[in-house]
């Protein structure tokens, strides 16, 4: 289940079987088997927002550190590509991250924006000479998100690599092949362009997985005392908010058309409702964070938006652009991203699958969205693809618990009834009707499980309800009197003073039906301990309670018949 060498993973023990994730993600790249949640790597896009709405944590990112401190320790120079919007991060000045960073082993530190500014170049080049729209490759998520679930776009992709991949390469023609480069950043994507082309970047840190790696490691290195700097990374500085793409593609092609879009359910609207963008001359700034970069998955609990745009802007007023004209780089983009093959299912399958969890009709297929998925159709499509189980349906799984509920009820001997705050009943079964006498009996098929009768009329100890509902205290293994017969057993809260229930025995029956009730309790014990645990979970109850009852009946009655005896 976890597979920690992708960049996002679960960690199967502390996943809490809620379909939070399922639900919240935008391309469903999730698979529950046995009530727990992988991620389906092929199909994830990395957005990070599982990570974030994941109430148990299970939900992990994985941390690149380890492997980039044998890099360092190899003796390799190494050049650390510090993304433009760290500076909404961290507290420190360009040199004293510098001297950090050299601290930690580095070779060098440089601004990842100049291959930002180096990537807006050659898309206002691009757009220059093109007669379509351009969507830009700028953000992995984006990109994947088009690849994975909206490929007739794939076309108007710009061929022009990340900012993160030109830089690395800007790098390694400025300092050698034989170097490595490290990127740190806020997003959780970049460890799939990094997985996808290693020689151009070794690994993707984020901003948290550094600021850990500092407090641990920095103790340990020795800081010299010459000036360290970051290498400027010109007008690419303002790449890390919304519309600061187009801000610096217009820069450098002041003609072309731009518009920004930042947020996957933004982007998603955009391209549901866009079958084509032929012959559209324009620049499509895509970001899959609300409010871009500066609002990614290490920044978003950090400072307000306004804040960050406001420390981006500071700095990049002070940019001019990176004047290289020995800047001929590969500018392929690495191919991070495959398509997915949408199935589609014979609709006899689909049928046969909602049937199975009792929608026959349209009407029953609610679309509740509890499983996770926006309709029924498209949970039994997942079911049929084996990433998702029928007990996901919520209705389903009700329906399935009150059918065995309504079972165990019945053919328990035991007294059984529940009560609500008022002391009407909710639920009891024909023994409680037959406890309760011949009157009660004949009401029984009139209303089934004497469904609305108040409990004052039927036992005289009604009062010890309303305290175990009042009070929220069990009591456990009590003698009553009703009808000239003696009960022993329990009353129970299920939900304070709102539903207690109750189970009783007969202890004065003949010893011979005893017998009988002894054998019927040990078989219900054997054979219905699943069905109890769901009766269990419908009522809030917990399991174990409802077993030491029934437990106590069987141990009350063997000891009975052996006092007579």
């Amino acid at each position: 289940m976890s597979n920690s060498s992708f960049a996002i993973f679960t960690e199967p023990a502390e996943c809490q079987d809620c379909y939070k994730c399922l639900r919240e993600c935008p391309v469903k790249a999730i698979r529950i088997i046995d009530n727990k949640a992988s991620i389906i790597d092929e199909e994830c896009i990395a957005c990070g927002h599982c990570v974030d709405v994941c109430p148990a944590s299970a939900k992990k990112v994985r941390n690149d550190v380890p492997k980039t401190r044998q890099l360092l320790l190899s003796g390799k120079k190494v050049i650390l590509s510090v993304a433009p919007s760290w500076k909404t991060f961290f507290d420190y000045s360009e040199e004293e991250l510098a001297k950090i960073s050299k601290g930690l082993g580095f070779f060098a530190v440089s601004e990842t924006a100049e291959g930002a500014d180096y990537f807006s170049l050659k898309c206002a080049e691009f757009m220059e000479n093109s007669c379509n729209p351009g969507i830009s490759a700028a953000c992995p998520t984006s990109v994947a998100l088009i690849k994975k679930k909206y490929s007739f776009l794939e076309k108007y992709i710009i061929p022009v690599a990340s900012p993160m991949i030109l830089h690395s390469r800007l790098l390694k023609q400025r300092y050698g092949d034989d170097i490595s480069v490290v990127f740190l950043g806020p997003c959780y994507s970049k460890k799939l362009e990094s997985d996808s082309d290693p020689d151009s970047v070794f690994s993707a840190l984020t901003f948290e997985e550094f600021s850990a790696w500092i407090s641990e490691d920095l103790g340990s290195f020795l800081f010299d005392s010459s000036v360290a700097k970051i290498e400027n990374g010109g007008y690419g500085a303002f790449f890390p908010v919304d519309g600061g793409i187009c801000k610096n593609i217009n820069a450098y092609a002041p003609s072309v058309d731009t518009a920004s879009f930042s947020g996957i359910d933004v982007i998603t609207n955009l391209c549901d409702n866009c079958s084509s963008l032929s012959g559209n001359k324009i620049f499509l700034e895509l970001s899959s964070c609300p409010g871009s970069c500066v609002n990614g998955p290490s920044l978003r609990k950090k400072g307000n938006l306004l804040q960050k745009m406001n420390i981006i802007k500071n700095i990049s007023t002070l940019r001019t652009a990176v004047v290289d004209e020995k800047r001929s780089i590969d500018i392929a983009i690495p191919d991070f991203a495959k398509k997915i093959t949408v199935i589609d299912h014979p609709f006899k399958e689909i049928k046969a699958i909602l049937e199975s969890v009792g929608k026959f009709s349209v009407l029953d297929e609610k679309n509740c969205g509890g499983c996770g998925y926006s309709t029924c159709k498209e949970f039994a499509a997942a079911v049929l693809e084996n990433k998702a189980e029928k007990q996901m349906c919520l209705s389903y799984l009700r329906r399935i618990s009150e059918k065995k509920a309504d079972a165990l009820l019945k053919t328990m001997p035991s007294a059984v009834v529940i009560v609500d705050s008022k002391g009407v009943i909710v639920e009891s079964n024909m023994a409680f009707a037959q406890l309760a006498g011949s009157d009660v009996e004949e009401n029984f098929d009139i209303l089934p499980g004497l469904q609305g009768m108040l409990i004052e009329k039927i036992v005289p100890f009604y009062d010890d309800f309303f305290t175990v509902l009042d009070t929220g205290i069990n009591m456990k293994m009590r003698t009553w009197k009703i009808n000239n017969r003696v009960v022993q057993g329990s009353i129970f809260i299920i939900e304070k003073k709102t539903l207690a229930g109750a189970i009783f025995q007969d202890i004065t029956l003949p010893s011979v039906n005893r017998d009988r009730i002894i054998r019927q309790a040990q078989t219900v014990l054997e054979k219905n301990v699943q069905t109890v645990q769901q009766i269990a979970f419908l009522l809030g109850e917990n399991a174990s309670e409802t077993e030491v009852i029934l437990n106590s009946i069987v141990s009350s009655f063997s000891g009975t018949e052996g006092e007579g005896e």
